[in-house]
């Protein structure tokens, strides 16, 4: 990995197409992965594995590509097809110059996937609930992708339950 490369990319900011007026920090890539870090072990806890060190730098950098090309919105990917074939070309040449591998198995991919879009749920949601109401498509957008596009197991239903705000505050 080249460090002094790489040590900046947690500094993008997410969500920059999105309007607040909220007031609120936005996130950053670090805090972002961060929080996907955390997840993969919950993850991996619920189903009776441990996360090598593997899988968990690449939660840590999964999205360190974003120090170029910014943090695109997944609707704009859906949206237009040849964007998302783009960004994922950019996506492997930045890995490759700052020389991040991520040699995981379909299994640990299946992980970081569940973590990632399961970060942007809880991030999304505790927006909305701090009066960022710009946030509540994302809400809605994830939880359809996670229960329609993701294959599932009982602990993660169980976790997306435990982790879906009801609209009270505890």
């Amino acid at each position: 990995m080249n460090f002094n490369d790489v040590y900046d990319t947690g500094r993008v900011r997410r969500f920059h197409t999105l309007p607040d007026y909220s007031g609120g920090a936005a996130q950053s890539v670090a805090e972002h992965s961060w929080g996907v870090a955390l997840l993969v072990c919950e993850l991996c806890r619920r189903i009776g594995e441990i996360p090598n060190a593997a899988l968990l730098l690449t939660a840590l950098l999964h999205d360190a590509e974003e120090v170029y090309t910014g943090d695109t919105p997944a609707t704009a990917k859906w949206r237009w097809p040849g964007l998302a074939r783009e960004l994922n070309l950019a996506t492997a040449e930045v890995q490759k110059e700052l020389r991040i591998t991520t040699d995981l198995t379909d299994r640990e991919l299946w992980i970081l996937k569940w973590a990632d879009s399961l970060e942007l749920y809880v991030y999304a949601q505790r927006r909305v609930r701090d009066g960022a109401r710009s946030y509540a498509p994302v809400v809605d957008n994830i939880y359809r992708y996670m229960t329609k596009e993701l294959i599932g197991a009982s602990c993660i239903e169980e976790l997306l339950s435990e982790l879906t705000w009801t609209g009270r505050l505890e």
